[in-house]
Order: C-alpha cells, then structure tokens, then sequence
C-alpha cells in the first residue's frame, strides 16, 4: 500500500489571513485601550468607570494570549490524522495525543457524527468528526479508512 497521510481537521485555531490580520489589528487596539485606562486609573479619580471599562478590555488580552499560546505551541492543536501506519489524534484540548496503529483495531464503527475503533486488548477511541466542516474530506476519509479496512481485514459497522 502506498504511504499517505490524510489529516482532518488540521490547524483548528488558525484563521484566514485576512481575518487574522484584522483579529490581530482589534488585539493591538484593545490592548493600547487596556494601557491608556491604566494610566487614566492612575492619574484621576473616575476609578469605578475606568476600572470597569479595563475589565471588560481585559477579555481581549486573554484571547490574544491564547491565540499566541496556540501559535507558538502546535503540539497543543486539535487533529485527527490517518496514515498508513496507524491513526493518531487530540480531539480534546490540553490532553495526550492518542496513538495506535491498524494491526491493534479489532473493529471501526461508523456513526452519525463520530467514529468509534474498538482495539484488539477492548481499549476504545472515540473521535467525534462533527469539527469537520468540509463533507467532501469527510467522505474522504470515510472512504479510506474502509479501504483500509478491507486490506487489514478489520470489521466495519456502519
């Protein structure tokens, strides 16, 4: 069998560019806004107003901070990744990255919106694929882990 890699929902906190460069824009802006309150809290005695604008500015600095957390730390990125070895996905955020390889699937079960493998030593691994936006990659990939499954003589239950 040829090597492939078919990765499903890869990249899940990047954004378009554009709409990166204009997220980005209202990040800077909001947090310029947190650091003039700052100083307006500083130098005057409107501290309830200020303090709560600044406040509510914060929610801005929190999803920059995320999103720079997320940038430099890929590992950390939601993914459901078939290869010809084996499947290797994080479908929950700040959690191990499973990992098992076709030769260990007992079965596959195909349902509505998840997927469910079910290992030789009754280990189960449930990836829910309702993050996946595009229908033709979940075909996609419906279709090879069927095919792989007939060559590896795994059951399919649909």
């Amino acid at each position: 069998m040829p090597n492939f890699s078919l990765k499903l929902f890869e990249n899940t906190y990047t954004l378009e560019p554009k709409a990166q460069q204009r997220l980005s824009s209202a990040i800077y802006a909001a947090i310029a806004v947190n650091l003039i309150l700052l100083l307006y809290l500083a130098y005057t005695n409107g501290f309830l107003v200020g303090f709560l604008i600044f406040l509510s500015n914060l929610f801005f600095a929190a999803y920059f901070c995320r999103y720079l957390w997320y940038q430099y730390r890929p590992q950390y990125r939601l993914h459901f990744t078939l290869t010809s070895g084996g499947v290797r996905y994080r479908t929950v955020h700040l959690q191990k990255e499973e990992e098992f390889e076709w030769e260990e699937v007992d079965s596959i079960h195909f349902e509505q919106d998840r997927l469910l493998f079910v290992l030789k030593n009754d280990e189960r691994h449930e990836v829910r694929l309702d993050k996946i936006q595009n229908p033709t990659v979940l075909q996609q990939a419906t279709r090879k882990i069927k095919k792989i499954a007939r060559k590896k003589d795994i059951l399919v239950v649909v």
